[in-house]
């Protein structure tokens, strides 16, 4: 990097974000460098910004600079291609050659290293849990040895790290570097570390707070503080990022599945009864927790006591006790059941005794019949929601859950969607259809065949659907994986005839397949496969990183309308500036998932300036059953901080952009089936009016607070009134009484004679006058006051023993200022902690203000419950002025005029004081209720903390009605 002043590379024409994250990283590793610490950056820049270019960029800069060899490690080998096409645009030589002789080397991690699993052992069997127990990753190694990193890499990884180590200057960009971290783990930490003194920059469109467990603690350990962050929200109102919503389709699972769902109990019944069958295993359930546990604490010859086998494993004496309560085991002696045992079994019980059976009797068994007991398990646990692995028997994906997140109503659903949109954009419409699975025929588990499509929620069943359906035929859906290529005989015909036209070499290979009618991917009606022959010198030009771009431009040139394809492959890393939105399919739920995915349609489009993107999620609920709500759970997690535009206008942080009338745990609750209708009504008419998305995106403003909607139910928001000043970006505060103007010094002239000793004083609204003792003192220190006192002092208050002086001019600027967050929501704080709604002062609450203008609000030392009511109360307060019983106000002073503020400072002399002209109206928040001595209490907590009225207004007088009208 630049060692001197920041500067920005030569090529392009730079955003202002870019040239930010440029400066951002030059300044960061230059101060590391002076500090003599490793030269490691951490960027966070959202998809669709530019990062790819950002990172060539500072390649570009390195390379001036100081002549550095440059390495880009990327999860994929499409991102792979995509840096080679980008680094052309600037101009730099791009080659995945390991010789690193380029002026960039782009390299996959995956061909530098690979994982040891930590046993022999093979994975569960994939068709009864795919997402049971993957693949471990090796565990964290302090101070590694050279030989154990060579052992953990390809030999020829290893070869490549050796020479790395020899070049200098070197400059090493992980892009997706959180993709990174999560796949590779220390691994990628110690590759990084063995480097030496190379300067490592990670580029990753996941913001900080959405990278969590192991892959936090290396990012913290390896690279500290966040260089650069970006926020979507500025560059969405800087015309960077296209403006989008987010919205839900809600729908119920079909008639097959809620009965199969409905039979839940019946199927732990018939699992109870197996697990207690005598024959069931060489040594059966029963007998086993027999001689485990009650046998020992009875035998004369070998007594062993319970209270060594209780402290052996807490967990499971406790499971064991609940059933000697239900009666199913005896009681061991010495055992004795407490409150905690005297209560029926839970699933969970019943599994921690199933663990332990299995893992120390039946798994370490030779026993042709114990074998049997382990291939019964497997195919029946994930039945009851658990999942039998090499590490025991662990709590799975519950199978309500796997039938609801592959619904066949979701597939209808797309259909519904798609409908919709190519009906308000027409021609223009470009959407991206994201599952999870080309074909989930294998995952699907034995214990739902029959009730579940063989492929319902995979890639095929969606084209399925949507060929199925004339009007969405119509659209040329087309179905790409890093697999297959595939859509009706005609759409396959039609794009090998554009990939001809592209590139005849390549057409020549190509051959449209009818998919065979006996096959799982059958549709209803005929589908085909374009597929590829081998060239006479034995090549196979049509791969998956040749298709997947041809298919892309066939998108862009609008021959398809509709794209399906997978969550590995298009879900990141995948560019397509055309797409106007995606429907969702997919079931992880970690923020940074939500993030990637979205980010494939934020992308702005130079065929259409005006783009506006929506993103559609279908949810599938089953009223009234225990887990039917798990689908929208997985909704409300996954867009768990990203934020979207809100009904009422402005914006929103999380699932409150969908519905927000009630919540459950903090999060919006999911609503009742016999609203769907009308919310997803509701969700077309927001989607129809394109113009209303863009407008609560403020786009083309500055950036800053805006109109942003508070977060309900969330400890994370946006604030929304106007008179509501936000601290600095970047910062922590806590709340405060209303802060002291700045002074600049404790000596102050006053009509010609200096005055000493005045100390620190706060200024407050009050009369004219000064009391005789300052006067005194004035007097004393030299001299008549005269009238020239006047004009110079305005305010003074007696503090801690001293004076101090305002002028009229400070007295007018103090009183112009609005009230910040950190007052308003230490004046929350107090009113619930003096009516006891919560247990701690107002002196315990934080304040994080994020880079994007949100905030974060803790109550440190509170409860959950707490928290929640202190969150939902700031947010109501900051928030539009809605629906409220009480209302509290700031009196407002408006700006100086063309001739400034003499004539003020005229009234002031004269005696009148200050006369505010404007005045800001606040919600009492409705935890507050409709109680006027707890609105009074809450008025009187407002004036302390900011300055305002200490007055309650009832909205249901005329005066308050009239209030809250005006800002309605």
């Amino acid at each position: 990097m630049s060692s001197g002043s920041e500067a920005a590379p030569v090529g392009l024409t730079w955003r202002q974000h870019q040239r930010a994250a440029f400066a951002a990283v030059q300044a960061d590793q230059r101060r590391k460098r002076i500090d003599g610490v490793p030269l490691r950056s951490w960027v966070v820049m959202p998809p669709g910004s530019g990062k790819t270019y950002v990172g060539l960029g500072l390649a570009q800069l390195a390379r001036a600079a100081t002549g550095a060899t440059v390495v880009v490690l990327v999860p994929t080998t499409a991102v792979q291609g995509q840096w080679i096409a980008a680094a052309a645009d600037l101009g730099l030589e791009a080659s995945t050659d390991r010789s690193v002789t380029a002026e960039v080397t782009v390299l996959t991690f995956q061909a530098v290293a690979h994982l040891v699993p930590p046993t022999e052992e093979p994975p569960p069997d994939a068709a009864v849990d795919p997402e049971g127990d993957p693949l471990e990753l090796p565990e964290e190694i302090d101070g590694i040895a050279d030989t154990e990193i060579g052992a953990r890499l390809h030999e020829n990884g290893s070869d490549l790290v050796a020479r790395l180590t020899e070049l200098s200057p070197l400059l090493v960009v992980l892009d997706e570097a959180h993709h990174l971290l999560e796949a590779w783990g220390s691994l990628l930490v110690e590759t990084l570390a063995h480097l030496g003194n190379a300067s490592v920059v990670a580029l990753t469109g996941t913001p900080r707070g959405g990278v969590g467990g192991e892959q936090r603690l290396a990012l913290t350990t390896y690279f500290g503080s966040t260089a650069y962050e970006a926020s979507a929200v500025d560059l969405v109102r800087q015309g960077d990022l296209a403006p989008y919503a987010e919205l839900a389709w809600f729908t119920e699972p079909t008639a097959a599945e809620v009965t199969w769902m409905g039979e839940a109990p019946l199927r732990l019944a018939e699992l109870v009864a197996l697990l207690d069958a005598p024959g069931f295993g060489s040594t059966s359930m029963r007998d086993w927790l027999r001689l485990r546990f009650v046998t020992p604490t009875r035998s004369w010859r070998r007594r062993v006591s319970w209270t060594s086998l209780a402290a052996a494993d807490p967990a499971v004496a406790d499971a064991l006790l609940r059933h000697a309560h239900a009666g199913e085991v005896d009681l061991p002696g010495g055992a004795r059941l407490r409150r905690e045992h005297r209560r029926p079994p839970t699933l969970e019980d019943r599994m921690l005794l199933v663990d332990d059976w299995l893992r120390r009797c039946v798994a370490p068994s030779d026993d042709p019949r114990d074998a049997e007991v382990l291939a019964v398990l497997r195919r029946t646990l994930p039945a009851v929601g658990w999942v039998w692995t090499r590490h025991g028997v662990r709590r799975g994906r519950e199978m309500a859950d796997r039938v609801l997140a592959r619904s066949e109503a979701k597939s209808v659903a797309c259909v519904e969607i798609l409908h919709h949109t190519v009906g308000v954009l027409g021609p223009r419409m470009r959407m991206l259809v994201l599952t999870d699975h080309e074909s989930a025929s294998s995952t699907v588990p034995m214990t739902v065949r029959g009730v579940v499509d063989g492929k319902a929620g995979s890639a095929w069943a969606v084209l399925d659907e949507l060929t199925h359906d004339r009007a969405t035929d119509l659209l040329q859906p087309v179905l790409v994986t890093g697999r297959t290529v595939a859509g009706t005989p005609a759409t396959m015909t039609d794009l090998a005839s554009f990939v001809a036209e592209r590139d005849p070499d390549l057409g020549a290979t190509l051959r449209v397949e009818p998919v065979p009618l006996a096959s799982a991917e059958a549709g209803r009606v005929p589908l085909a496969r374009l597929v590829g022959e081998r060239r006479p010198d034995g090549s196979l030009p049509w791969q998956a990183h040749r298709w997947i771009g041809e298919v892309t431009a066939y998108l862009t040139a609008g021959r398809t309308q509709v794209l399906v394809g997978t969550r590995s492959v298009l879900g990141e890393g995948w560019d397509a500036r055309c797409v106007t939105g995606i429907v969702d399919l997919t079931t992880p739920t970690t923020h940074q998932s939500a993030v990637q995915v979205r980010g494939r349609s934020l992308r702005t489009d130079p065929a259409w300036p005006e783009k506006v993107a929506v993103n559609w999620t279908p949810v599938c609920v089953a009223e009234g059953h225990p887990s039917g709500a798990q689908d929208w759970e997985r909704l409300v997690a996954k867009l768990e901080g990203y934020v979207a535009p809100h009904p009422a206008g402005g914006l929103d942080v999380g699932a409150g952009s969908l519905w927000w009338p009630q919540r459950f745990d903090g999060r919006p609750a999911v609503p009742p089936v016999d609203r769907f209708a009308e919310l997803n009504a509701a969700a077309m008419r927001r989607a129809t009016d394109l113009e209303a998305i863009r407008d609560a995106w403020s786009v083309g403003e500055p950036t800053g607070v805006g109109r942003r909607r508070a977060s309900h139910g969330a400890l994370r928001g946006f604030v929304t009134h106007r008179t509501v000043e936000l601290p600095p970006p970047g910062t922590v505060v806590e709340p405060r009484v209303a802060p002291e103007l700045p002074f600049s010094g404790n000596d102050i002239t006053v009509g010609g004679l200096a005055v000493t000793g005045f100390g620190v004083g706060l200024l407050v609204g009050g009369g004219v006058g000064i009391a005789s003792d300052l006067v005194e003192a004035i007097m004393v220190a030299g001299g008549a006051v005269g009238a020239s006192l006047g004009t110079a002092l305005h305010f003074v208050r007696r503090r801690r023993g001293g004076w101090r002086v305002r002028t009229a001019e400070e007295a007018l600027e103090h009183a112009r200022r609005r009230p910040g967050l950190q007052h308003v929501a230490g004046a929350v704080a107090a009113a619930l902690h003096e009516l006891r709604l919560t247990t701690v002062p107002a002196e315990s609450t934080e304040l994080t203000i994020g880079t994007d203008g949100s905030y974060g609000a803790d109550l440190r030392g509170a409860s959950a419950e707490e928290r929640e009511v202190f969150s939902v109360a700031l947010a109501e307060v900051i928030g539009p002025l809605e629906k409220a019983q009480f209302l509290v106000s700031v009196a407002l002073l408006s700006p100086s005029g063309p001739d400034g503020d003499r004539a003020r400072i005229r009234a002031i002399l004269a005696g009148q004081g200050i006369v505010h002209d404007d005045e800001a109206w606040f919600a009492v928040p409705s935890v507050i209720g409709d109680d006027a001595d707890r609105a009074a209490t809450y008025a009187a907590c407002w004036a302390r903390w900011t300055g305002g009225r200490d007055v309650a207004l009832a909205t249901a007088t005329p005066e308050g009605a009239g209030v809250l009208a005006a800002h309605a």
